[in-house]
């Protein structure tokens, strides 16, 4: 049961970096501007790897 948990945190943990140079290639990225609190250009796509991490982890898991 837990195999699942682990695959979907392992997964995210390898398909972050990787999303997160996706973002900034394409530029999906939230400059820093006066409301903002970043002071560092952000990427925005950090949802997508934990989406892919979770489908793939509930797919598997659920036969």
């Amino acid at each position: 049961m837990y195999i699942w948990i682990i695959l979907a945190f392992g997964l995210g943990v390898l398909l972050i970096p990787i999303v997160r140079r996706f973002a900034n290639a394409i530029g999906a990225v939230d400059a820093p501007r006066e409301r903002h609190n970043h002071k560092r250009i952000t990427p925005t796509l950090g949802g997508l790897a934990i989406f892919i991490s979770f489908s793939v982890a509930f797919f598997f898991g659920s036969n």
